[in-house]
């Protein structure tokens, strides 16, 4: 009896996540990683956003507080932000917003994006990654000045 109801519930559960998977208005959880190197006044405590989008230009932004240690130099960070309607991303924008803050300017070498399924896999503790992006940004990202922009291949 036990195996049977193991059974219908391994059924369940693969019919839940195909369902899930299908059709728009399916939320994602995007997770950056970011690496701000040790380079010398590479750090700031600003307000940096994050803007992903995908191959049609549909996205969305994301601000994060710098404050405290969060993207001194050295540092790597992972920031998840959930519930965003899921997308391939392939184009990523940086700005930052440093005013009252120590550090104007903010360095990054690389920002990783995985984009996971938020659903049943989420749910048992198993995501279910549908994207990883990889953008080198090696650049200075300034407070007052225009967002800088990286592509990959992706967005071709």
């Amino acid at each position: 009896m036990a195996t049977s109801i193991r059974v219908k519930l391994c059924i369940l559960i693969m019919v839940a996540a195909a369902v899930a998977g299908t059709g728009n208005g399916e939320l994602c959880k995007f997770r950056f990683y970011v690496h701000t190197p040790r380079k010398w006044g590479a750090g700031t405590d600003g307000t940096v956003t994050f803007g992903a989008y995908d191959k049609n230009g549909a996205g969305w932004t994301h601000s994060y507080s710098g404050k405290g240690e969060t993207f001194d130099q050295g540092n790597d960070v992972t920031i998840t932000v959930a519930d965003k309607e899921c997308m391939d991303p392939c184009r990523l924008t940086l700005s930052i917003d440093a005013v009252g803050t120590a550090g104007s300017a903010w360095y990054t070498d690389k920002i990783t994006v995985d984009v996971s399924s938020i659903g049943i896999g989420e749910f048992l503790g198993i995501p279910i990654i549908r994207d990883y992006q990889h953008f080198y940004v090696r650049d200075w990202v300034y407070d007052g000045k225009p967002a800088i922009e990286r592509r990959n291949g992706a967005c071709a």
